[in-house]
């Protein structure tokens, strides 16, 4: 990827690039799986970056406030 997104371009993340990133997370942090037991840090961030209302109540929830929406 060529050019930087801004937070309103980030519903348009594509679930292959989310979850290429996830694979470069779970690398760096030396976890073995990203969606294992429960944890599903794949779905996470998928749901995250592409679904505003879903992020909007996951920032809610983490009490993150002040955030632009675009």
């Amino acid at each position: 990827m060529d050019k930087k997104r801004f937070y309103g371009d980030y519903d348009k993340i594509s679930v292959d690039e989310i979850n290429k990133a996830v694979g470069t997370i779970l690398k760096e942090l030396n976890m073995n799986g990203g969606s294992v037991g429960g944890f599903d840090l794949y779905r996470l961030l998928q749901v995250y970056f592409r679904e505003v209302d879903k992020r909007d109540q996951i920032n809610k929830f983490l009490g993150i406030s002040g955030v632009w929406k675009g």
